[in-house]
């Protein structure tokens, strides 16, 4: 390009100069030098924010606060196209929001109510699907196995790009990786897409889970729970800066959408999940790119599911297949905003035993009905701290028509039921833990059960507890425990926790541990597909030596994901303390056949080729070690067998540099005393 400037310099008069330089910087800041032909499709960027609520984000702070610039990147994609500012999530959870933002349906037309417990159907159509058949690469990548390919997200991705190490477990049991991680490997994708020169557009979903809790942004410090999630949201905006950099030069639709919001102490709620209300349902939704106005806000109510039909659109596709495309952009410019949007929660359900809660929001009313129902004008109230249902009944009567309008229609739209694998099942019901039902179905509205807001003190009882156990006062929370559970006796977690304190009591005072195991079970039964509690069960077995059943357990989690590390950790070691050692190398190999990726596997797993001596074994040992330094770069012990293993059988060089990264990562450790030895050797 400079060539050809100092060429055309030669020949252009100095009066035409200025505007020949002006225009091939234009050229070059937009991005379109070398583009493809205006007729091609322009590559989709979608970004979803998980746990982002929408004031988390400057742009919609409209600059008001210390900190509005904190997001810079997720600002300027605004100031450069359309921003929603009220657009309201299907629902507070994770995976069945992204269905919503995947197939433009809501939970009861795709049949995805909670996280964990159900898979899309194969037949409903997807962004993915569709964007696939037109000739496009296809990609995600993810940041938390609570989007595990095994929910069937992954239909339409050449590539689905869900690993992550096991040891790095979040709050809710799910491993899980951090913004870093996740660009890095969006990167990755992106290169090597560019290599051969294609020009084949590309569709990149880059999910982001860091605002979820416990909030620990890298270089995060000191401060209350607000000021340490703005932190997360502000590191996940400085890696957007790095894929957004990444992406070709060349037309593309970017999209930024959070999948639900958080509550940060909002009517007693900590997270998200329970309740229906707006630091939860709210979520940021940003468009920018051809065909999309510029630096433009609709002002109006939308459902964020509507973004799907919206991405087909701007594609140049038939939106139709994925509902209404968004207003404000092509030929829904003119069209109004929702009339109402249907929002659900069945976490309080299928944990707690609790009523379902649904809502409709429409203008400035939000109707909430569960096991009461609840009006709040958004206008007058944004809070929401005033039930005026008893007030405007005119209104509570049209939203609840409105509702009943949705559920008839959603009937007649509904894409297929949750997968029920029958394989599964079979397997669970040969284990003993599926006797003729297979737990709860959905839920719905319920008056006889605890309300989700009368249930936060239960919560709060049961923290208090879980604390106890926490510190080994037994004494103290095992009868809190029970009085809980006669209070509420259909709590998943609830009943997880009074197992673990039934067994440490019997142990303690050498009674029977039945009852222990009997929570456990009155537990699966009420959610047998919750790999969680096979797992506690399993645990318990062990530590009462009953290692058949204990086996059995570990093989349900299994039945129900397949790369449940701890569950084939738990079968080998079981293995190894029974005198089996060839069995344990067949669990080991076998987990990580099934991708468990989990780097105490691969290491113990490196240890036993490297017994065997024979050529391949060694060269097998030293591919598990690097694999375990890939997934765990913080953890010594892999680096400590890698650098031994180098010296002994690989590069010296390398050995030397594995044996230093260990000191850097743990200079006090005896990790690194025996790295320094070596060093000297």
């Amino acid at each position: 390009m400079l060539r050809m400037w100092q060429e055309e310099r030669s020949r252009v008069p100095s009066a035409l100069r200025q505007l020949f330089l002006v225009v091939l910087i234009s050229i070059v800041l937009s991005g379109s030098w070398g583009s493809p032909a205006s007729s091609s499709p322009p590559d989709v960027l979608l970004v979803t924010l998980d746990t982002t609520r929408a004031d988390a984000l400057g742009c919609y702070r409209n600059g008001g606060d210390d900190d509005a610039q904190s997001t810079p990147q997720l600002d300027a994609l605004a100031r450069s196209g359309l921003r929603f500012e009220r657009a309201i999530t299907a629902s507070p959870l994770t995976l069945p929001a992204h269905a919503s933002l995947l197939t433009g349906l809501t939970p009861p037309e795709h049949g995805i109510h909670d996280n964990g417990i159900a898979v899309l159907g194969e037949e409903t159509p997807t962004l993915a699907t569709l964007l696939r058949d037109r000739g496009y690469a296809t990609a995600a990548v993810v940041g938390s196995r609570v989007l595990d390919r095994r929910f069937g997200l992954d239909r339409g991705f050449d590539l689905y790009d869900d690993t992550m190490a096991a040891e790095h477990v979040g709050e809710y049991g799910y491993p899980e990786r951090n913004a870093e991680a996740v660009t890095d490997a969006a990167i990755d994708w992106l290169e090597k897409q560019a290599r051969p020169a294609k020009s084949t557009p590309m569709f990149l979903w880059v999910h982001y889970y860091d605002p979820h809790a416990p909030y620990e942004a890298p270089g995060d410090g000191p401060g209350d729970a607000t000021a340490r999630y703005r932190a997360e949201v502000q590191y996940v905006d400085q890696q957007i800066g790095r894929l957004l950099a990444a992406m070709p030069n060349r037309p593309r639709i970017v999209a930024a959408v959070g999948d639900h919001g958080e509550a940060l102490g909002a009517h007693g709620e900590a997270a998200h999940g329970l309740l229906l209300h707006e630091p939860t349902l709210r979520v940021p939704l940003i468009l920018s790119g051809p065909g999309v106005p510029k630096g433009e806000v609709v002002e109006g109510l939308v459902g964020s599911r509507r973004l799907a039909a919206t991405l087909l659109q701007l594609t140049g596709a038939d939106a139709k297949i994925l509902g209404t495309p968004l207003p404000g952009i092509g030929k829904t410019a003119a069209k109004a905003i929702d009339d109402a949007v249907y929002s659900e929660t069945h976490l309080p359900f299928t944990a707690y035993g609790w009523s379902v809660l649904e809502s409709m929001t429409e203008g400035s009313f939000r109707l909430v009905v569960g096991a009461r129902a609840e009006l709040f004008d958004l206008d007058a109230d944004p809070g929401e701290d005033r039930n005026v249902v008893d007030e405007k009944r005119r209104e509570v009567r049209r939203l609840q028509g409105e509702l009943a309008s949705f559920h008839r229609a959603a009937v007649a739209r509904k894409s297929s039921a949750p997968i029920q694998d029958p394989e599964l099942d079979a397997a669970l019901r040969s284990l003993g833990y599926l006797s003729g039902s297979s737990g709860r179905g959905p839920g719905q509205p319920d008056p006889k059960r605890i309300d989700p807001k009368a249930g936060l003190e239960l919560l709060e009882e049961l923290e208090t507890a879980k604390e106890m156990l926490r510190f080994g006062n037994v004494q103290d929370a095992l009868p809190r425990l029970e009085a809980l559970a006669e209070r509420n006796p259909e709590n998943v977690p609830l009943l997880s926790h009074l197992a673990r304190a039934r067994l440490a009591f019997a142990q303690a005072h050498g009674e029977s541990y039945e009852l222990g195991l009997k929570a456990y079970r009155q537990a699966l039964e009420l959610n047998p597909r919750l790999e969680f509690l096979h797992l506690g069960l399993a645990g318990a077995y062990r530590q009462l030596n009953r290692l058949p059943e204990a086996e059995e357990a570990y093989r349900a989690a299994l039945a129900i994901d397949p790369r449940n590390a701890e569950a084939w950790f738990g079968l080998a070691e079981i293995a190894y303390g029974s005198g089996r050692p060839a069995e344990e190398r067949k669990r080991l190999e076998a987990a990580v056949a099934a991708e468990a990726e989990s780097s105490a596997l691969l290491v113990r797993l490196a240890q036993l080729e490297a017994g065997d001596a024979t050529p391949e074994a060694i060269i097998r040992s030293g591919t598990h070690l690097r694999r375990a330094t890939e997934l765990t770069p913080e953890w010594s012990t892999p680096w400590l067998l890698l650098g031994r293993w180098e010296l002994d059988h690989g590069s010296k060089e390398a050995g030397r540099e594995a044996l230093q990264q260990v000191i850097r990562a743990s200079p006090n450790s005896r990790e690194a005393g025996q790295a320094r030895s070596w060093l000297a050797e």
